[in-house]
């Protein structure tokens, strides 16, 4: 769940540049433009509604259900959805991808394996061994079978095979 606070000057600029928006996308409509706009303007309109709600605080799923039952998230600025996806649980991995690699700038895994011992890589969900977010260190990898290892503890490693990368991301240095 995403919560914003504004007080009441920010939530005044808010709603004056909604406004805008708004009767912007309005003279689209009238002007026989784009189908997306009136889907732009009903979101807009239903954000404008939130924000004059009484409670100070805005909150927000970034992933959300279609009609049609497929998944989607929004990215940060609330202005692109990302999707389709088949369930809730893909939708928050993906998510959990867009913001490693597009916000914080890590990198992609790729074949053949780009990762050498003493490189640190990020989970982007709950695996055996490591948490989503955790940050481990490489010790050790096989450009054979393109797999590497990481200590969980002294004297004990975990295994991630080539089919299971798309889990991790590169933490640039």
């Amino acid at each position: 769940m995403f919560n914003l606070t504004l007080s009441k000057d920010e939530r005044l600029l808010v709603l004056t540049m909604l406004e805008s928006f708004i009767e912007c996308d309005e003279d689209c409509i009238k002007d026989g433009n784009d189908e997306e706009v009136e889907e732009e303007l009903v979101l807009l309109k239903n954000l404008r509604q939130k924000l004059n709600a009484e409670s100070e605080t805005w909150e927000r799923d970034p992933i959300f259900q279609q009609a049609d039952g497929t998944w989607w998230f929004w990215d940060e600025t609330w202005s692109n959805e990302h999707g389709p996806f088949a369930t809730e649980q893909e939708t928050q991995f993906r998510l959990n991808s867009y913001c490693a690699t597009q916000l914080e700038g890590n990198i992609i895994l790729t074949l053949p394996l780009s990762l050498k011992v003493g490189d640190r890589v990020r989970c982007l969900e709950d695996r055996p061994f490591v948490n989503a977010w955790d940050i481990v260190t490489v010790s050790a990898v096989d450009e054979k079978s393109n797999s590497f290892d990481f200590e969980v503890k002294p004297d004990q490693h975990a295994f991630v095979h080539a089919n299971d990368l798309y889990c991790f991301v590169k933490v640039l240095p």
